[in-house]
């Protein structure tokens, strides 16, 4: 049985419907005759958000709401349990291990209440992952995760903000250089900032600024010619969608890169990064190699350190806790597990 994250445990049927579910929304009355992959936006909201009756759950040591309320979306009876059997620091190692956590009726849940690979489809994943999965702390890193590198689907293909999710999902545990790398050639990254149309002949700064400004060093922490010289770094980037052969929606969409395109140049930043240039079909390896720069820099570990105890902890973290993160950050090189037991056993 899945439990629902305040209400208990909801079965969980081949098919789902509304009905199915055991009253987690007392609101959310729906026609039986209608499977969740089908509902419309209107009907999936209301299920999702309509007003919950939280069941009353006992008290908890400090340190132990402190972790459940920062590292999930709600504590409930659940949560509790795992921490009483594995102890805050083994519950945290236990989370962070989220690809052995048997998530699978939750996961039944998303493909039948989302399923649709368009972006109402990734929020609606994001959704129910936050109310009803195990993997909690997952959940919450993932939606940090598309906040530091956001993007708007209005702006991407129907399919490459469900595929970013899932991509920021699967690595929410690796370190900074591998997310920032997921980023940068996520299709809808590419399209947000218009990297498809930054070519050797036209370059284009969008992608360029917003890496060097939100997504690493920050405001005052480069100059005007390192967004130039960075936008010719990343020409030639761009993503290519795959169509269905019969109704011509795009079902997918990935990284690739034009050498045509490209500038094939030297080009340097004020940080004391510099190349001398890539004229092969290889040329995206310089981009690689500028994010690898811009990862491993001590401002890019102050901005996003303290993005990350914002979001956990406080809108204005204590300077002890920004050190200790920070430090944690820079002296696991970017490793995301250390740095978040630093966060949360503070």
């Amino acid at each position: 049985m899945l439990r629902n994250r305040i209400l208990g445990p909801i079965p969980v049927a081949k098919t789902i419907r509304a009905s199915q579910i055991d009253n987690p929304v007392e609101s959310a009355a729906m026609p039986n005759s209608r499977q969740p992959s089908q509902l419309s936006r209107r009907d999936l909201a209301r299920t999702m958000t309509a007003p919950l009756r939280p069941k009353p759950l006992p008290p908890t040591t400090s340190l132990e709401y402190q972790i459940l309320a920062r590292a999930t979306f709600g504590r409930n009876e659940a949560s509790l349990e795992e921490l009483e059997r594995f102890g805050v620091d083994g519950w945290l190692d236990y989370q962070m291990g989220h690809d052995a956590i048997d998530d699978s009726e939750c996961e039944l849940i998303v493909r039948n209440a989302a399923e649709r690979n368009d972006t109402h489809g990734a929020s609606n994943r994001l959704m129910a992952r936050a109310l009803f999965s195990r993997r909690q702390l997952a959940c919450r890193m993932t939606h940090f995760l598309n906040n530091h590198f956001s993007t708007y689907r209005r702006s991407t293909a129907d399919v490459s903000e469900t595929q970013e999710d899932e991509a920021f999902f699967k690595t929410c545990f690796t370190n900074f250089r591998t997310v920032l790398r997921v980023s940068a050639t996520s299709p809808a990254m590419i399209d947000y900032l218009d990297s498809a149309s930054n070519t050797a002949a036209s370059p284009n700064e969008n992608y360029a600024r917003e890496l060097l400004e939100l997504h690493t060093l920050g405001v005052g922490n480069y100059t005007e010619p390192d967004v130039i010289e960075a936008a010719r770094v990343f020409t030639g980037w761009f993503r290519r969608n795959v169509r269905h052969p019969v109704t011509n929606l795009t079902i997918r969409s990935h990284f690739d890169f034009r050498k045509s395109l490209h500038d094939p140049g030297p080009k340097s930043l004020s940080h004391g990064w510099s190349t001398q240039g890539v004229a092969s079909k290889r040329g995206y390896l310089e981009g690689f190699k500028l994010l690898d720069f811009l990862a491993a820099d001590p401002r890019t570990a102050t901005r996003f350190t303290l993005k990350l105890c914002q979001y956990f902890v406080a809108d204005q973290p204590s300077a002890s806790l920004l050190a200790e993160v920070r430090a944690a950050f820079i002296n696991s090189g970017g490793e995301f597990k250390p740095t978040l037991r630093a966060l949360f056993l503070h």
